[in-house]
């Protein structure tokens, strides 16, 4: 993992990570493990409807929205591109 991956994730796992880093952190996180199992990666990802249903309570669906998609978009990348990984 580089410095700027350990510093990324680190910022995760102390919930200090901003809007940027939490939308790449799938695709680092696939990078790493494949880095590490030198095999294709699937990250299944659960559990929507708990963050959407607080972020739809605390009024910031559309933006939380915007993130799922985000990470979405990001997985068909690296379907598409997993040679690339």
């Amino acid at each position: 993992m580089s410095g700027g991956e350990r510093n990324i994730f680190n910022k995760m796992l102390d919930a200090k990570a901003n809007e940027i880093d939490l939308i790449n952190g799938v695709k680092m996180l696939s990078k790493i493990m494949y880095q590490h199992y030198q095999k294709p990666v699937m990250l299944f990802l659960d559990e929507y409807d708990v963050p959407l249903q607080t972020a739809y309570v605390k009024g910031f669906y559309d933006k939380a929205i915007e993130v799922t998609v985000d990470q979405e978009t990001i997985m068909v990348d690296i379907e598409n591109n997993e040679d690339n990984i």
